[in-house]
């Protein structure tokens, strides 16, 4: 009886690191929605997330929280509601917490393959992305006291609220294409 117990209890813990998409998760990863980031900006810092949304590929990859709503305002700035991708590999440099984990390579070449094609395409990349989430607290710190009226977030020129240290990009697939509906009758 002891030992079934045992076999059920780690059964059950397996099952509770399943997600959604069926890869188990990172131990002390959080499943957190896109728009709850934007809206409580430091909850999250400095832990492991998982969040499933669009990827912006311009200059760098972005994870995009556009559709929820407000922009974030810090210093007379208003941010777009962009999250930065940091590779680890960079971490020594940029990230504001310890990493010690890295980007695999087949995940970096399945998100640059795809980014190619949603490009060519025209269409949105979705996927779910796990890595270190942070953000600079306090959140006032986004806007330059050096030079007022610039951004000093995250990525390219500073313009992300908050950055994420990607451990894994997964379950990357293009948006569906929007069929145009019919033409409006006059």
């Amino acid at each position: 009886m002891c030992k079934l117990s045992g076999i059920l209890r780690t059964a059950t813990f397996a099952l509770i690191l399943v997600t959604h998409s069926g890869a188990l998760l990172a131990q002390g990863t959080t499943v957190v929605g896109v728009c709850d980031i934007f809206a409580d900006l430091d909850r999250w810092n400095g832990r492991m997330v998982e969040l499933r949304g669009v990827i912006e590929p311009w200059g760098q990859y972005w994870i995009s929280g556009r559709e929820c709503g407000t922009k974030i305002k810090v210093g007379g700035l208003a941010f777009d509601n962009l999250i930065a991708f940091l590779n680890p590999s960079d971490a020594d440099r940029l990230a504001l917490h310890p990493v010690s984990f890295g980007w695999s390579l087949p995940s970096r070449r399945k998100l640059n393959e795809m980014a190619y094609y949603a490009m060519l395409l025209r269409r949105r990349i979705i996927a779910t992305v796990v890595g270190l989430y942070e953000t600079k607290l306090p959140i006032e710190s986004l806007s330059s006291t050096r030079f007022p009226g610039q951004y000093s977030g995250f990525g390219d020129q500073g313009v992300g609220v908050a950055q994420i240290v990607i451990q894994d990009v997964r379950d990357i697939v293009l948006e569906p294409e929007q069929k145009p509906g019919p033409a409006p009758k006059k």
